[in-house]
């Protein structure tokens, strides 16, 4: 840490006299002094495969390793480590396998995030306490699991259904909506009708 920083600059001091240096007044305005940094991994891949008769599989995955996450709040403070706490996973993949065959859809996608600390705590604080969650110090990785399909009628019409969260991952003790959505596994379906020639 250094007293020679941006904010001294601010403060305005009595010059010569009895009371030399004495603050007499500041200015007060916005600094942009916070910084981030991350560095890290991604990865984008796509995979087409003809089969002939067999149809059409497509492959997509966008994949993700976190190397750091790192906050200062104003020069010279402690760096605030924020790798693997809720929402910044130390590994993430989210992925689609598709089969088209003649006016035949189906999808299948996947959702994964590493272990992260449990919600509202912080690295610095499991470091400070390492007793302070115990075993619940880490919320589990998230294995979101979706299928999807639909059947095209004609050029204007088609049927699509399917279900999310397919194998119901529940959510953490203590969270609604973490690592997975509230809603838990629904099922859904519906009909898109397209109208006229979009000409």
């Amino acid at each position: 840490p250094t007293i020679d920083n941006l904010f001294c600059d601010l403060i305005i001091r009595q010059n010569g006299g009895e009371q030399a240096g004495l603050i007499t007044g500041f200015n007060v305005g916005p600094e942009n002094v916070a910084q981030f940094r991350t560095a890290g991994l991604d990865v984008n891949l796509s995979y087409r495969l003809r089969a002939g008769r067999a149809g059409t599989f497509t492959l997509n995955v966008i994949g993700n390793y976190l190397e750091r996450l790192e906050f200062i709040g104003t020069p010279g403070a402690p760096i605030t480590d924020s790798r693997q706490e809720a929402f910044a996973p130390k590994y993430t993949v989210n992925s689609d396998l598709t089969w088209k065959i003649n006016q035949f859809t189906v999808n299948y996608g996947l959702g994964y995030f590493s272990k992260t600390i449990r919600g509202g705590f912080t690295n610095q604080e499991v470091e400070n306490n390492p007793d302070i969650l115990g075993e619940y110090t880490y919320a589990k990785a998230r294995w979101k699991h979706d299928i999807y399909a639909k059947v095209d009628v004609g050029e204007n019409f088609e049927f699509y259904g399917g279900v999310n969260d397919v194998f119901k991952q529940k959510q953490e003790i203590g969270t609604t909506s973490y690592p997975v959505p509230a809603v838990g596994r629904f099922f859904f379906a519906g009909a898109r009708v397209r109208l006229g020639s979009g000409r």
